[in-house]
Order: C-alpha cells, then sequence, then structure tokens
C-alpha cells in the first residue's frame, strides 16, 4: 500500500509520517502561525485513517487550537493538562503521594497522552463523543478493565485539579459519564482476566522451580534469584508484591524469624513471621550475593530511592506470566498469591480477625476482595450445619441406623 499524499484542510496542512497498521496511518498537522516566516507549527494527531485525520483537522480549525499561543502554566491540549497536573503530583510531599503512586500516575498520563485525547484541544473532555471513542480505543487496544477505568479516572482527577485553580472553564462535572467496560468478578469465567485468577499451591511450586530455572530474564536487568526469592516471599506471607520489591535488610530479622512491611497501600506498617523455608532461602540469597547492599531484591534500573516504582513489581509480573505459559498453566498475576494466602489461612482454620491482620486488612476487606469460596467448600460446610433438620429428627434417624 502507497504512502498516503499530503492534503490541505483550510491554512492546514494533514502530513502522513507513518504506516500503515491495517487501514491507520501516523499523521501531523502544520500550518504557519500568524506573522511566522519560519518553520511550520506542528502537531501529531495519531494514527487515524484519511478521513478521521480529515475531520479532526477540521475540528482544529473549528475549536482554534491552531491559533492558541500557549500561555505559560494554561493548557491548550489534553497533554499540557497532564503535563501540568503531572508537574504538581511530583511536587507533592511524600507523606500525602508515595512515589509508586506517582510513577503509576505517570504511566497513565503517558497512554493518554499517546491516545487520541492527547493533541486535542481540553474542550474536547466535554465532548462525550470522543471520550467514549477514546474507551472504545482503549478496548480495541487489548487494555484492560481496570486500566481503562484508571485512566478514565486519572482525566477525571486532573480535571478537578486545573478548575479551582482557573487553568481551565470547565468542572468535573462537565466531564460526561460514559459506560466503562465492567471489571471482571473472580466468579464471571467469561470476562476473566489473569490478574483475577487465584493459583493452587501445587502451581506456585511449578512457576517458583520454573522462575529459578529461566536462562536469562535481560528485559528486567535482573537475576533470576532475585525474582524466584521475591516470588517467594509474597507466596510465604501474603504481602502485596509492591511492599515485597520495597523490602530492605533492615525490616527483616533473620534471628527472630520476621519481616516488618513498612511501605504499604494502607500506609500501615505490620510484621509477619517468615517461615523456615523463606528464612533459609533469604539466608542463602543474602551472604554471597547481596553483601550490603540495604535493598533486597535489585530489579530493574530504577532510582534506589524511589520506593514503589511500578517497574519492579511489572518486572516480577513478566516472568510470572513467561513460567505459566511454559508450564502451560492458566496464567496468573502476583496478586493472586494474595487471595491465595486468604483462602490457605482460612480453609486451615486460621481466625478471620488473625488473617485480616497478616493481610494488612479490615475484615470486611478480607472477606469482600480476597477470600473466594469454591463448590467443596459449599458442600462441606451445607454437610457440616445439617439445614433443615432438626434434633427429633436426627435422633430417630440414628435409631433407624441402629436398629
Amino acid at each position: 500500500m502507497s504512502k498516503q499524499k499530503p492534503f490541505k484542510v483550510g491554512k492546514l496542512t494533514v502530513r502522513c509520517m507513518a504506516g500503515p497498521k491495517g487501514n491507520l496511518w501516523r499523521w501531523r498537522v502544520e500550518w504557519y502561525p500568524p506573522g511566522s516566516s519560519g518553520s511550520p507549527s506542528t502537531r501529531s494527531i495519531g494514527w487515524l485513517s484519511s478521513e478521521d485525520a480529515m475531520l479532526e483537522a477540521s475540528r482544529m480549525i473549528i475549536t482554534g487550537v491552531h491559533r492558541a499561543k500557549p500561555v505559560k502554566g494554561q493548557p491548550i491540549t489534553v497533554s499540557d493538562l497532564l503535563d501540568c497536573w503531572m508537574e504538581y503530583q511530583q511536587k507533592r510531599p511524600r507523606s500525602q503521594c508515595a512515589s509508586g503512586s506517582v510513577a503509576t500516575r505517570g504511566q497513565s498520563a503517558k497512554r493518554i497522552k499517546r491516545s487520541e485525547l492527547g493533541p486535542m484541544p481540553v474542550t474536547a473532555l466535554t465532548d462525550v463523543c470522543l471520550v467514549d471513542n477514546f474507551v472504545d480505543n482503549c478496548m480495541l487496544k487489548g487494555l484492560s478493565p481496570n486500566t481503562i477505568s484508571y485512566d478514565y479516572g486519572i482525566i477525571k482527577q486532573a480535571i478537578a485539579w486545573a478548575y479551582p485553580r482557573k487553568k481551565i472553564r470547565f468542572s468535573v462535572v462537565d466531564f460526561p459519564k460514559v459506560k466503562l467496560p465492567t471489571r471482571p468478578s473472580p466468579g464471571n469465567s467469561s470476562a476473566y482476566t489473569y490478574s483475577h485468577r487465584t493459583p493452587t499451591n501445587e502451581e506456585c511450586e511449578l512457576v517458583y522451580q520454573s522462575i529459578g530455572s529461566q536462562s536469562s530474564v535481560e528485559r528486567d536487568c535482573v537475576r533470576r534469584n532475585d525474582i524466584q526469592l521475591a516470588f517467594l516471599t509474597a507466596w510465604s506471607t501474603g504481602a502485596r508484591i509492591s511492599a515485597v520489591m520495597d523490602l530492605r535488610w533492615q525490616n527483616i530479622d533473620l534471628d527472630g524469624g520476621w519481616v516488618e512491611f513498612t511501605k504499604t497501600k494502607t500506609r500501615k506498617t505490620r510484621k509477619v513471621s517468615l517461615s523456615d523455608r523463606l528464612c533459609k532461602s533469604l539466608m542463602e540469597f543474602r551472604s554471597p550475593q547481596t553483601g550490603g547492599c540495604d535493598r533486597v531484591f535489585n530489579v530493574g534500573n530504577y532510582p534506589d530511592h524511589v520506593d514503589g516504582h511500578p517497574g519492579r513489581r511489572q518486572a516480577v509480573s513478566r516472568q510470572v506470566r513467561k513460567a505459566c505459559k511454559d508450564l502451560g498453566i492458566k496464567p496468573f498475576s502476583p496478586h493472586g498469591l494474595r487471595r491465595l494466602a486468604a483462602d490457605t489461612m482460612a480453609r486451615s482454620g486460621v481466625d478471620v480477625a488473625t488473617a485480616a491482620q497478616i493481610l494488612g486488612h479490615s475484615v470486611e476487606m478480607m472477606l469482600k476482595i480476597y477470600r473466594t469460596v469454591n463448590e467443596a467448600e459449599i458442600e462441606s460446610a451445607m454437610r457440616k450445619a445439617q439445614l433443615g433438620v432438626s434434633p427429633g429428627y436426627q435422633q430417630s434417624l440414628e435409631l433407624e441406623l441402629v436398629g
């Protein structure tokens, strides 16, 4: 397929820069601002068909975004708005917003800026059709329902921040409410995603052994022992993988047999006992390999002072998915280990309040989010409870059996 030829829409020149991807091309709009004699101003409008590129150029003329002159602190496009908001996020005290949260929001902002919304004027965020198309395109790209909902929420947060500061002329009330993809529940197999699956202990053992035997993890710049031991730590403690990856040696007492998680989502410090297997593995891991390094798991080329960086936990997730694929196991995420911990403790008869304390959640949240009940447990509970059977009926039944 030959490259698309440039065309004009009013005083704008629409030029094809790359492609195709299917029937889509990457387009750029060029124009000469009034009084300009140098190079043209340009703006990428993303991957579109030629017809959509023409419509986007027409929209730019109608909204006047190509004539707007940037004013310091005043966002013109959605990308500008997100840049201003992220600059504010990075300056906030870490007591108000953790470094990992800022990094995650930054990744979301980058996704939105790369989408068709990025180069559009901020007023486009009041157009229900454009926002709805953004959600639809995210689904076509294969983004998960949770990711799409998170990105949608990031746009709302940016608007809520900008409006009272008079950076934009519309508030969150004007931001369209569109139908977001349904977040799959653990019991809804038709809406399965790997992040909502709870593995079995047998599957975890296979994945653990597989990670240790993988010959290379060049993409994550890490020794496979780091990934393998991080997996075992999350499996043995029920902690979030982000909390595991932020562990420091000063938080671990190998002689006393406990680990203290200080960098948690709920910002509540909690102490958990180490299993014999995990304690032995940590002892073997520390002495010959890590020396005086403060961080337990050195995964990826990320700043050591930045805790909760999403890249660290994503490195573990990638290796777990790779191991599942190699073993032919239905994939799961490291967060599935947390649900497995809740289920294992419940089935072992651990007190609910104690299990909730170990996981760092309230009893209500633990039962609502992490505890899953299978058919075997329901059947066992029904037999044990003997619903619909009175003591008199039970005695008569026993007499019949004796007779």
